[in-house]
C-alpha cells in the first residue's frame, strides 16, 4: 500500500468511526424520548381524570422530563468529548502514516467546554419546549372535557414523529429537534477538533493541503456540497459553495450560517500533490461505508458535472 493509500485509508476509517458514533448517539437520544413518552402516557392513564388532578399531573410530567433531560445531557456531553478526541486524533494518525512523527501540542479543551455549555442550553430549551407542549395539551384537554383517550391521542405525538414518521420541516417535532441537536453539536465538536489538529499538521508539513469530500449519508444532499467535492484549500483559505456562495472553513463550521451546515456530513482530508490526483485520493462523493480496500478502488464510477479542482478562496470581511 502506498503512502497516499495509507493516509487516505486512515482518514476514511476515522470518518466511518465518527459517522457510526453519531448514528448510535442519535438512536440513544430517540430511545430516551420514547421512554419519556411512555412514562408520560402511563401517568395520564393512571390518573384520576378531573381538573383537580391537573397540578399533580403537570408536576409529575415536569419530574419525568427533567430526569430524561439530565440523562440526555450526560450522554451528549460524554459523546461530544469522545468525538472531540476522535477529531483531534484524525490528523495525527494521517501524518504518522506518511512519516510525519511529531509531538503535537494539546488543542485547547476550553473550546470544548464552551461548545458543551451551548449544547446544554439547547437541550434544556428542547425539554422546556416539550414540557410546554405537553402542559398545553393536557390543560386544554381537562378544561374542555376531552376524554382520557382523546387526550392520549393529543399528547402522544409530542415526543415522537408524526403519523408519517417524518417531521414537518427541520424542527417539526421534538424527535426531529433532538436528532438535529445531536448531529449538529456533537458533529461540530469533531469538526472543530479535527480542524485545529489539521492546522498543526500543516505547520509541520507545509506541503499538505485540505480537500473537501462529500461523504457520509446525507438524506438530501446539497447540490453545492456535491460540487465542492475535490475543492483544495490551503490552511487559511475557505471552501466556497458554488450554488449559494457560502464560504466555509470546514464542514459544520460554527461561524457559518446554520442553513449552510445543518445536517452536513461532509469531511475534510489532508492531501499533498505527492499523493497523486486529488479525485483518486478522495474517491467518489457521498460514497458511504467503504467495503473494499483503497488499493483495489477504481475511481470514475461517479462524475460530478462542472466541479473542477479549485484553489484559493478567503472569507469576505
Amino acid at each position: 500500500m502506498t503512502d497516499a493509500e495509507r493516509a487516505a485509508q486512515i482518514q476514511l476509517v476515522n470518518q466511518k468511526l465518527r459517522n457510526g458514533q453519531v448514528d448510535a448517539g442519535v438512536a440513544r437520544m430517540l430511545k430516551l424520548l420514547a421512554a419519556a413518552r411512555r412514562d408520560v402516557l402511563a401517568d395520564v392513564v393512571a390518573t384520576d381524570w378531573d381538573r383537580y388532578a391537573l397540578p399533580q399531573r403537570l408536576a409529575a410530567i415536569d419530574r419525568q422530563l427533567e430526569h430524561v433531560r439530565q440523562l440526555a445531557l450526560n450522554d451528549l456531553t460524554g459523546d461530544m468529548a469522545h468525538l472531540w478526541n476522535l477529531g483531534a486524533g484524525q490528523a495525527t494518525e494521517a501524518a504518522a502514516a506518511v512519516g510525519i512523527e511529531v509531538a503535537f501540542q494539546e488543542i485547547p479543551t476550553s473550546l470544548l467546554q464552551v461548545m458543551q455549555s451551548k449544547m446544554g442550553q439547547r437541550v434544556t430549551n428542547l425539554f422546556n419546549f416539550a414540557k410546554a407542549q405537553l402542559d398545553e395539551k393536557l390543560t386544554l384537554a381537562l378544561l374542555t372535557g376531552q376524554s382520557r383517550e382523546e387526550t392520549i391521542a393529543a399528547i402522544g405525538p409530542v415526543l415522537e414523529f408524526g403519523s408519517t414518521g417524518k417531521p414537518a420541516g427541520l424542527f417539526g417535532s421534538i424527535g426531529a429537534r433532538a436528532r438535529f441537536i445531536y448531529r449538529q453539536e456533537v458533529g461540530q465538536a469533531y469538526a472543530v477538533a479535527a480542524d485545529l489538529r489539521q492546522a498543526q499538521a500543516m505547520t509541520y508539513a507545509p506541503g499538505l493541503s485540505r480537500v473537501w469530500a462529500h461523504d457520509g449519508h446525507p438524506k438530501v444532499p446539497r447540490q453545492g456540497h456535491l460540487l465542492m467535492h475535490g475543492q483544495v484549500r490551503e490552511r487559511d483559505e475557505l471552501f466556497t459553495d458554488p450554488v449559494t456562495g457560502d464560504e466555509l472553513a470546514y464542514p459544520r463550521d460554527p461561524a457559518a450560517d446554520i442553513a449552510a451546515v445543518a445536517n452536513c456530513t461532509c469531511s475534510v482530508y489532508l492531501w499533498q500533490p505527492e499523493y497523486g490526483d486529488v479525485r483518486t485520493f478522495i474517491g467518489d462523493p457521498a460514497r458511504g461505508p467503504i467495503t473494499r480496500e483503497l488499493d483495489s478502488y477504481h475511481p470514475g464510477n461517479y462524475v460530478v458535472p462542472d466541479a473542477p479542482v479549485v484553489t484559493g478562496g478567503a472569507r469576505s470581511q
